[in-house]
């Protein structure tokens, strides 16, 4: 598709320096003028909308010049309130309204009791197009309890948070305090054990009693299990001398 440019457009862009290509070409005012006119203009299919009409027209019945009333339940208002009304005021807007479908609903009703027809409706089917100052108070009461149910319930769980953070923080301090015990204690112990082993370090020679004892009816270094028992030779006599006594028998 070529670009088109019209005059004031091209003046621009020729001070900017810019300069038409091959398959580019101006267009002036006049030109947009004479297409728009050439145009072809919409116009609305009146016999088309007429046949439409005749099609959804609903026709009453054989022998009848019109249709019955209870066909349609159409009821215009007689209009006895002569008043200019301000469409802007919403207040008289309502009420103008609300007095019109009471005058139509009473007629719509007179008709249908002089026609032996019964009718019924819900309690509420008329419903408040204006609200009394004492319903109104209501819902701004229903209103301002949802606020502070819902205020406080934001605060209760920002409570809980801020509980449950401390408690973290808490655990997380009584854990370091735990830590620093528990390296304060090793060091003290490996500190108590250095300076054992560093006192018996220089005593090796002077050995105790029971040590000795030891060391001398321990000193081939056996296994040391029941040695310890005082009647191990007894107990080894007799079983000698007992074994004798069955073989010269």
């Amino acid at each position: 598709m070529t670009p088109v440019y019209i005059m004031e457009d091209l003046i621009i862009l020729k001070k900017l320096g810019y300069e038409l290509n091959e398959n580019e070409r101006i267009v002036l005012p006049e030109d947009i003028n004479e297409s728009r006119e050439n145009q072809k203009k919409s116009e609305p299919k009146f016999e088309e909308i007429e046949i439409k009409l005749k099609e959804i027209e609903y026709r009453p019945m054989k022998k009848l010049s019109r249709l019955p009333w209870i066909e349609t339940l159409c009821i215009n208002d007689p209009g006895t309130d002569d008043l200019e009304i301000d469409i802007n005021q919403d207040k008289k807007r309502e009420e103008y309204f609300y007095k019109i479908a009471a005058r139509c609903t009473a007629l719509g009703l007179t008709k249908l009791k002089t026609m032996g027809i019964d009718f019924s409706r819900p309690h509420d089917y008329f419903t408040e197009m204006l609200k009394s100052d004492k319903f109104m108070r209501k819902i701004r009461s229903r209103m301002v309890s949802k606020l502070n149910s819902n205020s406080h319930n934001h605060n209760k769980k920002s409570d809980r948070k801020s509980k449950r953070g401390k408690n973290v923080r808490g655990k997380d301090k009584s854990s370091d305090n735990d830590g620093e015990k528990s390296k304060k204690s090793s060091n003290l112990l490996m500190g108590r054990k250095r300076k054992y082993n560093s006192d018996n370090s220089n005593d090796k020679g002077d050995r105790s009693k029971k040590f000795k004892v030891k060391d001398v009816k321990f000193k081939d270094g056996r296994d040391r299990k029941g040695t310890k028992s005082p009647h191990k030779d007894k107990d080894r006599q007799k079983r000698q001398s007992t074994f004798k006594n069955k073989r010269d028998k």
